[in-house]
């Protein structure tokens, strides 16, 4: 087996492992929100994450794959002056696109949630949800850039880290909260998932400055 062989083979286990283990998070989650939210909770949460989840794809879909295929292309060709470039425009594109559909969801937030979830106290969790927008438009684009450079470790170690601090945080702001209290509760959970999203974008960005500066000094 040859090194190419050997990363892909690495990068595979590496990802599959990640996928496991996010899930199982995840379905931790989920359990334990329905039996905070209830049943009819529970819905009205699925709808909130769908209208989230469509602002979240105008934002950044396929700009991790645009990335990873751009970049993998300046490193096939050495042209690693190029890298910084490539990265400057698809934050450029994510920034003005992930704006645009926080401002949209935040501001038709109240709408919304009472034209299509049917619940007003949805509003204020969509909004913190949508906050977290232009974070998690930017860690696509850092995926993306460490996908192409064959650091799979990186954006796995950061789904890792996001979903247990998502979880930890919505564990510990709904004990802040009066249960009883629905405004409350969609707003811890709203607030955890964002700073979840937040906390990931830190840990890559940190990532992307230092290796960006590796690959500077080959460029010189």
């Amino acid at each position: 087996m040859n090194l190419k062989e050997q990363n892909l083979v690495t990068s595979t286990i590496l990802l599959t492992i990640t996928a496991l283990f996010t899930r199982t998070i995840g379905m931790i989650s989920s359990i334990y929100l329905a039996q905070i939210l209830g049943a009819e909770g529970m819905g009205i949460y699925e709808l909130t994450m769908s209208l989230y989840m469509t602002a979240v794809i105008f934002a950044s879909a396929g700009l991790s794959v645009t990335v990873s295929r751009m970049i993998a292309e300046a490193l096939g060709k050495r042209q690693f002056s190029q890298l910084p470039h490539i990265m400057k425009v698809a934050f450029s594109l994510g920034l003005s696109l992930s704006f645009t559909a926080t401002i949209l969801l935040f501001t038709l937030s109240p709408f919304l949630s009472e034209a299509l979830i049917h619940n007003k106290a949805a509003a204020s969790g969509l909004r913190f949800l949508s906050l977290s927008i232009p974070f998690m438009t930017y860690s696509s684009c850092f995926k993306g850039y460490f996908y192409a450079t064959k650091k799979t470790i990186y954006p796995a170690s950061a789904d890792i880290l996001e979903q247990i601090v998502k979880l930890g945080l919505i564990m510990t702001l709904i004990k802040l909260y009066t249960p009883n209290n629905t405004l409350s509760l969609y707003s811890a959970v709203g607030l955890g998932l964002t700073i979840g999203e937040i906390v990931s974008w830190s840990y890559m960005l940190s990532l992307y400055i230092h290796e960006s500066k590796h690959l500077h000094i080959k460029a010189t």
